[in-house]
């Protein structure tokens, strides 16, 4: 069902809506993307409890990956059997019976995707368009925020110049076509050794190669699993196990709220447990 809030959608996590601005029309999200902490599952989790769920159509522009892939991904999600037996195609008898009821519903999802190898800001802005005019879509995924090219009449655009260009024209997108724009930004992953405690693993803003991932973005969100790196209870002693902190930070006003959910890496979903903001 859809929020009342006729601008906003559903993140299907209650405490992410509940305490952030999450799926605002109009606003542009950064998911900044670790090694190892699931930011890719949960970006898929969203399109699927927003397509499946909700039945609001979505679209994805992926640089990186084939539609089949998101469609495996989507699948295991869905289905929780792990993501490795889609490779090889293993599955029991009861698993395809299963695998059958997950596959109707994610053909009957308003989902389209597209696989761009070489993707242009150009391009990318008029298939956004087509998708808006003819899916009438309100909520686009890019999978990759580095791979969009610019055309510009300087051969050479440094990364930060690059990055900020890329978000004004996606936060401009987001505004003139009232939907949900969101992003993957890859960060580079922390240096495990140097790691002394919980705390200096957590990313934050701070932890960005370019300042401009941050201009023209609504909210930035990171997800942190401490297990990840070696650390194996959280500051208040409980387990870390199979758990990970979703970390969003509003850039207009720098407020953070930090959400606790638990992680199923097997099949990379995502669940609520308790919530914690500072």
């Amino acid at each position: 069902m859809k929020q009342n809030i006729t601008n906003s959608i559903s993140s299907g996590f209650t405490q992410i809506d509940r305490y952030s601005s999450c799926c605002r029309k109009g606003e542009l999200i950064i998911l900044a993307k670790q090694p190892g902490m699931g930011m890719f599952s949960f970006a898929v989790q969203l399109l699927r409890n927003i397509s499946i769920d909700q039945q609001i159509p979505v679209g994805i522009i992926s640089t990186s990956y084939t539609p089949e892939y998101w469609i495996k991904k989507l699948m295991s999600l869905e289905s929780r059997i792990p993501f490795s037996q889609f490779k090889n195609g293993d599955f029991t008898p009861y698993e395809w019976k299963i695998l059958n009821k997950t596959i109707a519903k994610i053909q009957d999802a308003p989902l389209y995707i597209q696989n761009v190898r070489c993707l242009r800001m150009e391009d990318l802005i008029t298939k956004v368009n087509e998708l808006k005019t003819k899916r009438d879509i309100s909520f686009i995924l890019i999978d990759n925020l580095e791979e969009i090219k610019i055309t510009n009449s300087v051969s050479k655009l440094y990364k930060e110049e690059k990055i900020n260009r890329i978000n004004r024209k996606l936060r401009a997108l987001a505004l003139k076509l009232n939907i949900v724009v969101v992003a993957l930004y890859d960060m580079l992953e922390k240096p495990k050794k140097k790691l002394k405690n919980i705390e200096q693993a957590r990313p934050s803003v701070k932890d960005l190669d370019v300042c401009s991932v941050t201009k023209h973005a609504n909210t930035i969100y990171f997800m942190y699993r401490p297990e990840y790196y070696g650390f194996q209870t959280w500051e208040d002693g409980t387990s870390t196990e199979n758990e990970a902190e979703l970390i969003l930070t509003e850039i207009v006003n720098g407020y953070t709220d930090i959400i606790r959910l638990t992680f199923d890496l097997p099949t990379g979903r995502f669940s609520e447990k308790m919530e914690r903001h500072t």
